[in-house]
């Protein structure tokens, strides 16, 4: 499943929610801007592989990076912002690029991930690829 700016609500619904599974890898293709995430239950078997293509933004919010984040419980993924989250990470990303006199790519959007200890990792792609 292709998911983008115009079908992002899906993320988090029904057979798109992580809930009670777990990151079990995390690569980052920097020259390829893409981020590939395999999630898997608690007995490490792999459930969905979710590829981030055209990554424009990557954000952890612990100093301690990615790898605090295996073996840590998805308490959910969602797109950001939503009717319960007013997380304006999108917005001020795109303030302070176009504040640098650059142009906007407006297919970009924004999704967290919601670890079970409440640190998140949010993400600025173009395209999401579940499952593929």
């Amino acid at each position: 499943m292709i998911i983008n700016k115009f079908n992002q609500n899906i993320i988090g619904t029904n057979n798109l929610s992580l809930n009670d599974l777990f990151i079990s890898s995390f690569n980052f293709l920097i020259h390829e801007k893409r981020l590939v995430v395999k999630i898997s239950d608690e007995k490490n078997e792999d459930k969905h592989t979710i590829i981030f293509e055209k990554l424009f933004e990557l954000r952890f919010s612990s100093i301690n990076g990615y790898t605090q984040y295996f073996n840590e419980e998805v308490y959910e993924w969602e797109m950001i912002p939503n009717n319960f989250v007013n997380d304006n990470f999108i917005e001020e990303t795109k303030n302070l690029y176009l504040a640098n006199g650059r142009k906007w790519n407006e297919d970009l959007f924004a999704v967290r991930f919601l670890m079970s200890n409440m640190d998140e990792i949010k993400i600025i792609c173009e395209c999401i690829r579940f499952n593929e």
